[in-house]
């Protein structure tokens, strides 16, 4: 007989998605893959929504699979997603439009002309949250500015998480995690700031009520329990924001850690009980995001892979289809410290093609250009460790304690080379896994919110006691302490 002690987790990230069944047993966590699939977008009138249908139906598939191996009566499901994107539904509950996708360039301009209205200062004071131009607030103002029509059409703004959970439950919130990095929250409350809504022309009534992680939002619909072959299922609001589930999962002890959920985007900080908004951090850019048991996720968003990510792209357009690890080999190989680039330019929030963006810049800057894959590759991964000692740094001046112990997380940590990279720059032990840290947070968090753990401390006694860690101790130290400096001298725009 199966134990029934699991829960489904919906784990959406920006290039795919997966559906997870996550197994407590013996005081232990056990995770598996059900179904896996892209998170599809699509470009209509020169804009790109998330094809939000297509995302939904892809987690009833992975519900169904689950249910056809027997994993069809869960003690709850959640769902986490990237950040600041959402849907607006009308007085019918009718999506008005696509969600649109945080890399399209409606909110081109947005920051400037908010900043005229409430300077960002006053803003930073309140919500505490880093300027980014794709935050919710930006996107918002776009409406405001270009498309007042759907707004006065909107009734009900949804975070994408929130926006699943209303398909499969048909109740409405605002998961507190994933509605922090709006930059529509006050921090301090932790509740919405109206001021913001009143003074920028949106509508305060379309928001939901704030719920906390560990919440029950409510039980899948009747009508969809035969669709997907389920039992009577609880929902819970896990950390829906994917980096307060992968947080949650932090295999941390002690004080003298900060972390980095490593991905598509690189999030480094500390886990901190209050929000830090002095003119410092808001100097160097540094966000208040909100996390499991009213935590403070002091942190930087810095590009991640995604840049290697495009850069694959690039080659498989010109016939060269390669894996991960056989990218990864390749700059294994190659000569180090061939040329330094700021991997946070905006010139690769979105290029046409990054390999030529790079090479571009090289050129532009006097550079050697790598030649091929694993050059490249290599001078990607090593400038993007340069950011992160950069950053490291940085936060390290907010926290009474040493950083002597970075711990990562997430699908990056199982690029071994960037993590030897990572701790031979920033001269500190490395500690990788769990790779599925978002699904496992997630999966703790309604196990959580059910009554099998008691709090976020056990919930890292399990993730100790699930997964193999992988340790990287400092190498190469000076000449890597060398090149960083070469690094700051020629990357003069490091934000």
């Amino acid at each position: 007989m199966k134990n029934n002690n699991y829960y489904i987790a919906v784990d959406l990230g920006a290039e795919s998605g997966r559906v997870m069944v996550g197994i407590l047993e013996e005081e232990k966590l056990k995770m598996k893959e059900i179904h896996r699939f892209p998170t599809k977008q699509i470009t209509e009138n020169d804009t790109i929504h998330w094809d939000i249908y297509f995302i939904v139906s892809q987690i009833k598939e992975g519900i169904k699979k689950a249910s056809a191996q027997g994993y069809n009566q869960p003690k709850g499901i959640g769902v986490d997603s990237w950040g600041v994107d959402f849907g607006l539904l009308d007085e019918n509950d009718e999506l008005i439009e696509l969600p649109v996708a945080y890399r399209d360039k409606r909110t081109d301009g947005m920051m400037e002309k908010v900043f005229e209205i409430i300077p960002k200062e006053n803003i930073y004071k309140i919500a505490g949250i880093q300027f980014l131009k794709f935050n919710s607030i930006f996107q918002l103002y776009s409406l405001v500015y270009y498309k007042p029509e759907v707004l006065e059409k909107a009734k009900s703004f949804l975070m994408m998480p929130d926006l699943v959970n209303f398909f499969l439950t048909g109740v409405k919130h605002n998961e507190y995690t994933d509605t922090t990095t709006t930059s529509l929250m006050n921090a301090q409350k932790r509740e919405l700031e109206k001021m913001f809504f009143d003074k920028l022309n949106i509508p305060f009534g379309i928001m939901q009520k704030i719920v906390q992680p560990g919440t029950k939002i409510g039980e899948i619909k009747t009508e969809l329990l035969s669709e997907l072959d389920l039992q009577s299922t609880n929902v819970f609001a896990v950390g829906s924001h994917d980096t307060a589930s992968a947080i949650a999962a932090v295999p941390a002890q002690g004080n003298n850690w900060a972390y980095l959920s490593s991905g598509t985007w690189s999030l480094l900080g500390i886990e901190v009980s209050d929000p830090i908004l002095t003119e410092q951090a808001l100097k160097y850019g540094f966000t208040n995001e909100g996390g499991i048991e009213k935590t403070i996720r002091f942190l930087k968003n810095i590009m991640g892979l995604w840049i290697l990510q495009r850069f694959r792209h690039s080659w498989s357009e010109r016939g060269e289809e390669l894996n991960y690890y056989e990218i990864t080999e390749l700059a294994r190989k190659a000569e180090p410290f061939q040329a330094y680039f700021n991997t946070d330019d905006e010139r690769y929030f979105n290029p046409k093609d990054m390999l030529t963006e790079l090479e571009n810049y090289f050129t532009e800057t006097n550079q050697i250009v790598p030649n091929g894959i694993g050059e490249m590759s290599r001078v990607i991964l090593e400038n993007l460790a340069f950011k992160i000692a950069y950053y490291l740094k940085q936060i390290s001046q907010f926290k009474s304690e040493s950083i002597e112990v970075l711990h990562i997380v997430g699908g990056g940590s199982k690029n071994v080379l960037l993590n030897q990279f990572i701790s031979n720059v920033c001269n500190v032990k490395v500690i990788a896994g769990p790779d599925e840290g978002t699904a496992a947070g997630n999966i703790m968090t309604q196990a959580m919110a059910n009554g099998d753990i008691k709090s976020l401390s056990e919930i890292r006694e399990y993730i100790r006691n699930s997964y193999p860690i992988k340790e990287y101790i400092p190498q190469d130290i000076d000449i890597w302490k060398e090149n960083y400096k070469k690094y700051i001298e020629i990357c003069t725009t490091i934000r």
